[in-house]
């Protein structure tokens, strides 16, 4: 083939074009490829000005016109287009397009011409399916059927001859209006699977929802993963048998049904710029979904947007953002009657870009959602429509439910102010002792998380209308809270019982090296020797020879992986045995989680930092302290924080201001003993601020506040200034509020979310000029100090409403692009540390990774010595179809922002860790949802083999043991059934771990043991370690 048989061009778009291009004989309408929404041209042009993008066809070529680029294709490239007689508003379009793999904008010229052989043709077709149901907002679904999953379309208008195909039927048959709880989940998984071109509607049948609809949420996610893996097989859009999709699903889990929980349930949905997903979770827990009707669980939609599958990215141009034409329109479900729209979010969540639809088919829905949430448009606290956004999402943020609160419990205390306006107690309030222990104990009940303290401290609550830090008096021996005016938000206060949500409590937490900070210290003038010795404490400490006792601490901060979770119940089932820590699995799970944490330093500065540590500002309620001192003590019995100076930092730390120095005077205290001193000794894991003085220390930081802010306090003397170094007068953070000009509407918030998300454009672009500025010139440059300013203003407009100077900032980047670059920065000199240091660890933990899997044997101490021979074949059997679910699962469902090709490490131990330059907060809203979904797998096989040993009759312990032989045993193992690690062929060491009943995964006698929870590690005590 000619290379100029087939080509593609991609240049620069021509926005002078202002007219839809129509052409005879064929189909006019414009959509969104990534987003699934269709409208008709006019109306689109009308609302979002995109009357410049189509397609055109013209002789022998099209061309696809986006809002920044045109896309030139042969005609010869168009395989075929497929229209239903049944449905004339949907198609089918197949492009064969060997250019479907993955091309940066910017490695494209104008005039580049790419050569392809005709093997490259071969099974590279790409198809993309548009369905227009018959409701007014014309909601379209695109499938994306090539295995590679991207592409390169934005919008466009569709305008092209097509052929009538007889055989295809691309309507539903079933469109249930109101579905039940099991159905709504069904019905999503459906749809789910619908979108992403595995199935088609034709398939869908009452029978179909029937059978599915007495599964249990694991099997029904196992049919799933079932239906895509069988769609792969026949190559997509070729029709299969959902009914042996589901006969399979019975066989495999003897047809499980079992009734759901209404609270489980939580409807999910993520954009990208190439597909929709659509499923459900659940475990979600929030004041929208709980404390107020129960049909708003049903009705909620979780939605979360990114711009490609790769990571959320920024959004450089809001109009041109896939994501715009949902939250004007919303999205209409295909197989039944729900509409969702926007109702809310929280800067949290939409930092990763989340938020909350609500099911508004009736119309009413959502004013009555926003009306039993009490938010008054009139009222003066809320000023713009980012502050609306902000109060309304308070209700949705990520919490707890502990105790009930009753009216009578409450009280509203004055704030504590000065003179010059400041607010001391901005976000802070009280809370009796015994209410606080009830609060603390609901909150361990009812949380995953590892809490190691049985005394109550502070908790960051959200109730009602109100948001902040409750800190625990201990001389108050009452159930009452009192909340102060800078907590109340919305004026909602409840006339009825409601449960008091905690977000989180404090706990002890190291900090950590990042280049902000790095940034401050070298302004502090911290020798880079400092560093480096720092650096060479972290690695010595975690990546040489370590300790058994660093390896469960180690694993003790990352007890919400469930690979982990396993592992550490293992520690403590083997009594103190020290040999645990040589069995096979413990060690290739230290190895793998250790080499993801090592992965992060070749890109970024992180390490932990000794005698450091993270804990949430409170204040001083007894008035003891003064300016400039702070009270910290934690309730580690290893760790003391010196009464001293010591340095404070919150994040983001970008003026020199922001690093202050405090005195520790926790020995002070404890010394004098003045009146009221209790309240202050008592408390533990929180810094506490004092209440005095011209401007609260809290708000030179970066302007904090107490409302659930955390600080990094750092008293390691490697990175204490000299005692003739002071701090920097602190930057003034007052940004002046904006009122909008007209009156609020719920609507705006639309727009203030879209803000938000756009201001992390402007966020990021200002970000990247600061750090080149501080690296070549310094934090106390003007230039670099301008920059900061600009950061807090940005940071803050989503809820300040100010608008961010574009021509300041660009004249400001053009000033640090003009500035030489400095080879002494501090980043550098620690990036070049790293970037020869980890390469020989990580070669170093790979070679002892493979050598050990490759010599894996069987230990008589952790498994009896007479196996019995007739169920191996089952055992083995069971082993590789685990093993195979899990290979499919790390390379199929995990996003590749995640793994970025670790999985064949990560196979060795069957679970999943965060890999470097994944987003913390991504990494966060993803972790949930994939650890969850491992769980699922690990209880199917669980149940699989305690089903098999009650079918046999004979002791579980004996068909586990089995498990653990053909495991660790090669002799059980084929080369077919061993499993790809690059060059290596190795084994999944996880299986005969997770089938063993988890209460007692030893398999002996102890108390202790029996005692350990199925699911939630926080009733281990530190104490019960060896």
């Amino acid at each position: 083939m000619d290379k100029f048989d087939y080509y593609h061009k991609k240049k620069q778009k021509n926005n002078n074009i202002k007219q839809v291009e129509k052409i005879s004989q064929c189909i006019d309408f414009i959509g969104d490829i990534g987003l699934g929404t269709f409208v008709d041209p006019v109306t689109f042009a009308v609302e979002k000005q995109f009357t410049e993008c189509y397609i055109r066809i013209d002789h022998n070529i099209f061309d696809i016109h986006t809002m920044e680029y045109v896309y030139r294709f042969l005609i010869s490239s168009l395989h075929r287009i497929i229209i239903s007689p049944n449905d004339k508003n949907s198609f089918i379009l197949i492009i064969k397009d060997p250019l479907h793999i993955h091309i940066p904008s910017s490695s494209f010229q104008e005039t580049q011409i790419l050569d392809f052989t005709p093997t490259k043709l071969i099974n590279r077709c790409h198809s993309i399916y548009f369905s227009l149901p018959e409701y007014s907002d014309k909601v379209i679904q695109i499938l994306q059927n090539n295995k590679q999953g991207i592409t390169h379309f934005e919008r466009l208008t569709i305008n092209i001859p097509y052929i009538v195909d007889s055989s295809i039927d691309l309507q539903p048959k079933i469109i249930i209006e109101y579905p039940s709880q099991q159905e709504t989940a069904v019905l999503f998984q459906l749809e789910g699977l619908y979108l992403q071109g595995i199935i088609i509607p034709s398939q869908i049948t009452k029978e179909i929802i029937k059978s599915l609809c007495q599964f249990t949420k694991d099997v029904l996610l196992f049919f799933k993963k079932q239906a895509t893996m069988k769609a792969q097989s026949m190559d997509y859009l070729r029709v299969f048998s959902l009914e042996q999709v589901i006969e399979k699903c019975q066989i495999d889990y003897n047809g499980t049904t079992k009734k759901w929980k209404d609270e489980e349930l939580v409807l999910k949905m993520e954009v990208n710029s190439s597909l929709i997903r659509l499923g459900y979770g659940y475990n979600e827990s929030n004041a929208i979904l709980e404390d107020f009707s129960p049909e708003f669980r049903v009705k909620m939609l979780r939605m979360k947007f990114l711009n490609n599958e790769k990571r959320m990215q920024v959004m450089e141009r809001l109009e041109t953002d896939l994501m715009c034409f949902y939250m004007i329109k919303g999205y209409k479900s295909f197989f039944q009657k729900r509409y969702f729209q926007f109702l809310l979010s929280n800067p949290s969540q939409s930092r990763s870009g989340a938020c909350w639809f609500i099911d508004n088919q009736d119309g009413k829905t959502t004013m009555a959602a926003y009306q039993s949430l009490g938010i008054d448009l009139k009222s003066p606290k809320i000023k713009n429509a980012g502050i609306l956004l902000m109060r309304t999402g308070l209700f949705g943020s990520d919490s707890i439910a502990t105790v009930g609160i009753y009216p009578q419990q409450i009280k509203v205390i004055d704030d504590i102010t000065n003179e010059s306006g400041y607010t001391f107690s901005d976000g802070v309030g009280r809370i009796g002792y015994p209410l606080a222990k009830k609060v603390l104990n609901e909150y361990k009940r009812n949380s995953n998380l590892f809490i190691k303290s049985d005394e109550p401290y502070a908790f960051q609550i959200r109730f009602a209308g109100v948001k902040g830090v409750l800190t625990v008096d201990r001389l108050d021996m009452t159930e009452t809270i009192y909340f102060r005016p800078s907590q109340i938000k919305i004026e909602a206060l409840p006339k009825t019982i409601q449960k008091l949500r905690v977000i989180q409590i404090p706990q002890f937490r190291s900090g950590r090296m990042n280049e902000q900070l790095a940034l401050g210290l070298e302004y502090l003038q911290i020798p880079p020797s400092n560093f480096i010795s720092s650096a060479k404490q972290y690695l010595k400490k975690y990546f040489s020879v370590t300790p058994n006792r660093e390896i469960i601490s180690l694993f003790q901060r990352f007890t919400n992986n469930p690979v982990i979770e396993v592992a550490l119940k293992m520690i403590m089932a083997s009594n103190g045995n020290q040999k645990i820590y040589e069995e096979p699995f413990i060690r290739a799970t230290s190895l793998v989680l250790r080499m993801s944490l090592l992965s992060e330093k070749t890109d970024f500065i992180k390490f932990d930092i000794d005698n450091s540590a993270f804990l949430m500002g409170v204040m001083d309620e007894s008035g003891l302290l003064e300016e400039g001192e702070v009270f910290i003590q934690v309730t580690s019995p290893t760790i003391t924080i010196p009464s001293s100076r010591l340095l404070v930092v919150k994040f983001p730390a970008t003026h020199p201001g922001d690093f202050v120095l405090l005195n520790n005077v926790v020995d002070k205290i404890n010394l004098e003993k003045k009146k009221g001193y209790e309240r202050l000794t008592y408390l533990r894991d929180v810094i506490v601020f004092s209440s005095k003085g011209n401007r609260p220390d809290p708000n030179k930081l970066s302007g904090g506040d107490l409302d659930g802010d955390e600080y990094l306090i750092i008293w390691n003397p490697l990175f204490l200034p000299k005692p003739e170094i002071n701090s920097h007068p602190p930057a003034i953070y007052d940004s002046e509020k904006v009122h909008l000009e007209k009156f609020l509407e719920f609507t705006d918030m639309k727009r203030a979310f879209l803000s938000q998300l756009y201001s992390k454009f402007v966020l990021s672009r200002i970000s990247v000029s600061h750090k080149e500025s501080c690296m070549n010139i310094g934090m106390c440059a003007e230039v670099t100090k301008s920059l900061s300013q600009l950061i807090s203003i940005t940071v803050d407009a989503p809820k300040t409403g100010a608008e961010v100077d574009g021509g300041e900032i660009n004249e400001l980047v053009e000033q640090v692009s003009k500035i030489n670059s400095s080879n002494k920065s501090i980043l550098l000199v620690l990036k070049s540390f790293f970037n020869e240091q980890i390469p020989i660890i990580m070669d170093t933990f790979y070679t002892e990774l493979i050598e050990l899997v490759n010599t894996i044997h069987y230990n008589s101490e952790f498994v009896s010595n007479s196996i019995l021979s007739d169920v191996i074949p089952f055992a083995r059997k069971t082993r590789n179809e685990f093993n195979n679910e899990i290979n499919w699962f790390l390379k199929k469902s995990v996003p590749q922002r995640i793994l970025r090709g670790s999985e064949p490490l990560q196979l060795i131990i069957g679970g999943i860790f965060k890999k470097g330059n994944v987003d913390r907060l991504e990494w966060e809203k993803e972790e949930k949802e994939i650890n969850q979904t491992l769980l699922v797998i690990y209880s199917n096989y669980r149940k699989k083999v305690e089903q098999e040993a009650g079918r046999r009759k004979i002791p579980l312990r004996r068909l586990c043991d089995a498990c653990y032989q053909v495991t660790y045993d090669k002799k059980y193992y084929t080369n077919n059934e061993l499993l790809d690690c690059g060059k290596n062929k190795v084994v999944c060491l996880l299986f005969p771990w997770i089938i063993r009943p988890q209460q007692n995964i030893m398999f002996i006698h102890s108390t202790m043991i029996k005692s350990l929870p199925n699911i939630q590690l926080s009733k281990i005590k530190l104490k019960q370690i060896k």
